[in-house]
């Protein structure tokens, strides 16, 4: 599915130089327009802009092109509609009204001036990829660079080189792909917009992504995402959470495709671009299909097809039927497969798409195989194998074609054929660097939102700050107005006093708004604390080359990372969710330390019975401690234990460990040194729950052995707090 994506983000973002300063020009200049000829040419203009910045106002400038196309008789002015009518079917994947305008273009007539030549040759270079005519699109794309060179203008160089770079990817030549591709970030970087470089490092990220280098992609996504934030640029916000979406999905990181593809979205609902949707809800059919959730796939594809219908994309048609084949495939329902893997063989073989065409062949081979129709499946298996090493792919899919290959002859019982493509299959496994990338591409995504944690405490700071700062002024402007009524109303005591009152009640208001921002504040500090120490664990097993064992702590540790970030925020979480990342980072830890300690979870049943809640974390920084500073992988036996219950009105939470105690741990140098925050930090978590909620909630530790001073007991006591939703 990355590579039909390739195309689609490609023709999206083509086009786009949304710019508030640019829209009120464009404005403007349609405004100021006198003849019918310049009122259409501006009209283009602001038509070509609105693309990327007002979805809904673009289709209707697009509607309005269209009645004019038909009407207009000025060949010059025609031409121009049916320039700007191509780019746009094009941008939506219309193959059959691309054609259409673009076949209508009156060449004798055509302004060949250097900006509507390289219009022009930028439609006829698709026009021969659409054919697969690749020579002629490259000869072309190589005059369109040297036409674009004399213009001086950064940003067709950009473009220009842009086009090589898909042409090149498209004829499997990587390192030529590559090197146009930064080329036009370099033009890009030097153009007179700043959306030429979103653009740039846009088709970087798309290039890298085609030929499976994701770690690449997703890095060139990130930077796009940090310049288009910066800039307030929200089309490539959203393109971008898009992209790392779908090379997340890619490489089977579902938990993070599915946190930016939500960020793409919760975007796009400014936006209300109906493409993006699209685009979106296929890959969320993808994620859908690798968790094996397989009716909520089918359902999402059945959705979104009416759109492409609609718009008449041909591809992206073809990726609706690839999608519901596979779907099929998964759940044994072979003939339904079959139809849709024709479907989708109709709709590649007219958009020119031979990628996917080879894709459906090789998954029309599998189900062959599934029903034991052994020579048909070979027959297939065989046209997708040799397609893949004519065109010289060594992809993953190249890969699995050489695993099914190996399955058949086995059924064949031609072990010789059997062997030698497993030989091969094996071959492919060990360069295989799909899982190094995962587990790269992780790391940066999640380093990644720690970052906008970060800046979503700095923003908290500065909010607190600006808030205190309006308090005294309010102070100040009310005191003068209590000075200035008590001269005027005088012996109006009782109007006095009901203002008083009404002012007190603000100030608690306002106090009380200033505590709930300090807690939310206290409670994001601990994530990166907690998450800097848990990333220690991933890289020992890294470094130390166990892939058994990293993917199985990365399976845990998504788990847990991923319920930190969904409860981190809230005040109260259920005690159950609280005990599921309480077992998630012990295990963690226990993997870290080779099981060289143990541990116990004792939970009173009636507190979740009752729905009773914590603030989340609660007790992490002391589990922390007792496994490292009560240094319980150094002992025999070492063993902590968590016990949760309910004393009177309150919840008490008791962390005990049978460590060095408090004593034994002071002696090491990396106590002496260390300040942790963590008891300070939940003291005033406790000091800001007791105030909200008028409770007596406290923290007390002691020597479990207090004659050995060993071992450690810390007691929590919070106030019961009930889920009443």
């Amino acid at each position: 599915m990355t590579k039909f994506l390739f195309f689609i983000f490609l023709l999206i973002s083509f086009f786009s130089l949304a710019t508030e300063e640019e829209r009120k020009a464009l404005l403007k200049k349609v405004k100021s327009a006198v003849t019918e000829q310049q009122k259409i040419i501006t009209s283009i203009e602001l038509t070509e802009f609105y693309e990327s910045y007002d979805y809904q106002k673009w289709q209707d400038e697009i509607r309005q092109l269209k009645d004019k196309f038909r009407n207009v008789k000025n060949k010059k002015v025609k031409n121009k509609i049916a320039l700007s009518l191509a780019k746009n079917a094009l941008s939506t994947g219309n193959q059959d009204e691309f054609i259409k305008y673009f076949e209508s273009l009156d060449f004798e007539n055509l302004a060949f001036d250097r900006g509507t030549l390289t219009d022009f040759n930028f439609l006829k270079i698709k026009s021969y990829l659409i054919d697969k005519n690749y020579l002629e699109a490259k000869e072309l794309a190589i005059q369109n660079l040297v036409i674009a060179r004399q213009t001086r203008k950064n940003r067709f160089v950009s473009e220009s080189y842009a086009t090589l770079a898909e042409i090149y990817a498209l004829q499997n030549n990587m390192d030529s792909a590559y090197i146009c591709a930064s080329y036009c970030t370099s033009f890009g970087k030097r153009s007179d917009t700043k959306q030429s470089l979103f653009k740039a490092l846009h088709l970087q990220a798309t290039i890298f992504a085609y030929f499976e280098n994701y770690e690449a992609a997703v890095n060139k996504e990130l930077q796009v995402l940090q310049l288009a934030e910066g800039d307030n640029n929200l089309y490539y916000q959203v393109l971008s959470f898009q992209g790392v979406a779908l090379y997340s999905l890619e490489i089977k990181n579902l938990d993070e495709a599915l946190i930016y593809l939500t960020r793409s979205n919760d975007l796009n609902l400014k936006l209300k671009d109906k493409r993006i949707n699209a685009i979106n809800s296929l890959i969320e059919a993808g994620i859908y299909v690798n968790k094996g959730q397989f009716k909520e796939a089918l359902k999402t594809v059945n959705t979104i097809e009416s759109y492409f219908k609609l718009n008449r994309n041909l591809n992206s048609l073809g990726n609706c039927e690839l999608l519901k084949g596979i779907i099929e495939l998964k759940m044994k329902r072979f003939q339904k497969s079959l139809a849709a893997f024709a479907s989708a063989t109709f709709y590649f073989n007219r958009s020119g798409n031979q990628a996917n065409l080879n894709l459906v062949i090789q998954f029309v081979g599998e189900v062959y195989l599934l029903k034991k129709e052994l020579n048909k499946a070979e027959n297939y298996l065989k046209i997708a194998a040799t397609e893949n090493e004519k065109r010289g792919l060594k992809s993953v899919k190249t890969q699995s074609i050489y695993k099914l290959l190996s399955q058949l002859y086995f059924e064949k019982n031609q072990l010789q054929k059997a062997v030698k493509y497993q030989f091969l299959y094996l071959e492919f496994l060990e360069k295989n660097t799909i899982l190094s990338s995962a587990a790269t591409v992780a790391r940066m995504t999640e380093g990644n939102l720690r970052e906008e944690r970060e800046r979503l405490i700095e923003f908290q700071k500065e909010s607190i700050e600006k808030q205190k700062k309006e308090k005294e002024i309010k102070s100040l402007q009310l005191s003068r107005q209590l000075f200035i009524a008590i001269i005027i109303i005088g012996l109006v005591i009782v109007g006095f006093i009901f203002y008083i009152l009404r002012l007190r009640q603000e100030k608690l208001k306002q106090k009380q708004r200033e505590m709930e921002l300090s807690q939310s504040l206290l409670r994001t500090q601990m994530n990166p604390h907690f998450i800097f120490n848990a990333m220690s664990v991933i890289q020992s097993y890294i470094y130390s080359n166990e892939p058994d064992k990293s993917s199985q702590f990365l399976v845990n540790f998504s788990r847990l990372i991923r319920l930190i970030l969904e409860n981190s925020p809230k005040e109260f979480i259920p005690i159950e969710l609280e005990t599921e990342i309480l077992e998630k980072y012990l295990q963690a830890q226990k993997m870290r330390f080779e099981n060289r300690f143990s541990y116990s979870l004792e939970i009173d049943e009636s507190l979740i019975a009752a729905s009773a809640m914590v603030p989340p974390m609660i007790t992490q920084p002391f589990v922390e401690n007792s496994i490292e500073h009560g240094q319980l992988h150094t002992i025999e036996n070492g063993h902590i234990t968590i016990r949760i219950s309910q004393v009177d009105t309150m919840i008490q939470i008791q962390i005990s460990d049978n460590g060095v105690g408090r004593k034994g741990a002071q002696k090491t140098k990396k106590i002496k040194s260390h300040k942790s925050m963590a008891i300070n930090i939940t003291k005033e978590r406790i000091e800001i729950i007791n105030f909200k909620y008028k409770k007596q909630g406290s923290i007390q530790m002691e020597d479990l052995d207090k004659k050995k001073q060993t071992g450690t007991v810390v007691t929590i006591l919070l106030p019961l707090h009930i889920d009443t939703d």
